[in-house]
């Protein structure tokens, strides 16, 4: 009975916890002379946005620490600033450009992944 008991333990053994103010770091160093709009406030949505990255990060790449964001960000980055009328960057009819809730659609991850942005 204590070897069920410990390995149902181990299962259950946490995950190390997302580095909320290392991935908002991130996101304003990448981003810091761009027209993205910069972090000023970590709230419980984004915390949420970033809970739900960090484990798309993990399945794809195994890691989701503030460096693995950040090669996401730099990536998204380097292929929307690589398009000479970028939508991303408010060549549209609103001049809508993205941002951080836009960058951490598990749609948008899957397709900088993939190189079609």
């Amino acid at each position: 009975m204590a070897q069920v008991e410990s390995s149902v333990t181990a299962k259950k053994s946490k995950s190390e916890p997302v580095e909320y103010d290392g991935v908002m770091q991130a996101w304003n160093d990448v981003f810091a002379d761009t027209p993205i709009a910069k972090l000023k406030v970590m709230s419980d949505q984004r915390k949420r946005q970033i809970h739900r990255l960090a484990k798309e990060l993990h399945q794809q790449f195994g890691s989701y620490t503030p460096k693995a964001f950040q090669d996401y960000f730099e990536d998204f980055w380097r292929q929307i600033s690589a398009k000479p009328n970028s939508f991303h960057l408010g060549n549209n009819d609103r001049k809508w450009i993205a941002n951080f809730d836009y960058v951490m659609r598990p749609k948008v991850f899957a397709e900088t992944v993939e190189d079609a942005l």
